[in-house]
């Protein structure tokens, strides 16, 4: 009896060395909702993008920045830990991030539309999202990402996050192609959620010179 606990307590032992599991913490998992989106006129002729109210911009420099407010339907924090081995004998570990954010409901749709005449192939009315890119910078890095992948933060929240474990509150889009010619503009943006929500934005109208 006693060679057969041994052996059992063996076996346990053995598989926490094989997974390697470590004292990780809690992981804060929260759900949440979509409440209200708004957008803004971005300046990004300077080193630093920032929120404009001006009459005018130059037209390549211009972007929006669309802000999102959430709101926490849920949150539970999950324990990580080993029965048998201390943090100091396990070989490796592989945590999980400290905050896990849920949509609880995902974006089926987003677009920008043009209420001027864009370009000969854009007209007012047309569909511009392909000349706007998302562009992320977030801890000391950037990069310029399709639209696509802002739909899959908006869906998959995961480990995109502030730093104190919140969702990210707002996306900067820019202009990448600027309109043929000078004038005054307004864009459309269109947001639709799983819940049958929509939102229908428009940001100030502006000069783009």
């Amino acid at each position: 009896m006693i060679k057969k606990i041994v052996f059992l307590f063996t076996l346990a032992l053995m598989a926490e060395f094989l997974i390697a599991c470590c004292d990780c913490g809690n992981t804060v998992y929260t759900h949440f909702t979509y409440k209200q989106f708004e957008v803004a006129n971005l300046d990004n002729s300077g080193p630093a993008l920032f929120v404009s109210n001006a009459d005018s911009l130059l037209k390549t420099a211009y972007g929006i920045r669309l802000l999102s407010q959430t709101e926490v339907v849920a949150s539970a924090a999950k324990k990580n830990f080993s029965l048998f081995l201390s943090p100091a004998l396990a070989t490796s570990c592989e945590c999980e991030p400290p905050f896990t954010n849920i949509p609880r409901d995902t974006v089926t749709s987003f677009s920008i539309i043009t209420l001027s005449n864009f370009d000969n192939a854009h007209p007012a009315g047309s569909d511009i999202t392909t000349c706007f890119k998302y562009f992320r910078n977030r801890h000391a890095s950037y990069s310029y990402y399709e639209i696509a992948f802002m739909k899959k933060l908006f869906n998959h929240f995961l480990n995109y996050t502030d730093d104190d474990g919140t969702p990210e509150d707002y996306y900067d889009l820019l202009l990448m192609v600027p309109p043929a010619q000078r004038g005054r503009y307004s864009f459309n943006v269109k947001i639709s959620l799983s819940n049958g929500k929509a939102f229908n934005l428009f940001t100030p109208e502006i000069l783009l010179k």
